[in-house]
């Protein structure tokens, strides 16, 4: 699709990032929070921010793969739903594409 640089509300940006060798993709508008994990304290299955624990999940287990342990700096990305902060491990953040919110329509 050709982007419509003169009407940018109609685009959307997807956060890529990989899980093992997988790439997904997410709403950035979605994402809270995207840092390395060097930054805050942790914990097994939770992370602290400004003294509040939240939980993070590890989506590797998931899919019976291990998240790339070379990574030197792995990264996790904040959510909120139901009002509750949770975040995921990710072993790279990639990039934001912007797409046309077309493509997620029927």
């Amino acid at each position: 699709m050709k982007m419509n640089k003169n009407n940018p509300e109609k685009w959307i940006g997807i956060l890529v990032f990989k899980i093992a060798s997988v790439e997904f993709g997410s709403n950035i508008d979605e994402v809270q929070l995207i840092h390395s994990v060097e930054q805050y304290r942790t914990r097994e299955g939770k992370i602290i921010i400004k003294g509040k624990e939240i939980p993070v999940f590890n989506i590797a287990e998931i899919f019976d793969t291990e998240l790339i342990p070379t990574r030197k700096y792995q990264s996790f990305l904040l959510y909120e739903a139901d009002e509750q902060l949770y975040g995921f491990w990710v072993d790279e953040v990639k990039e934001v594409l912007p797409l046309d919110e077309k493509a997620f329509e029927n």
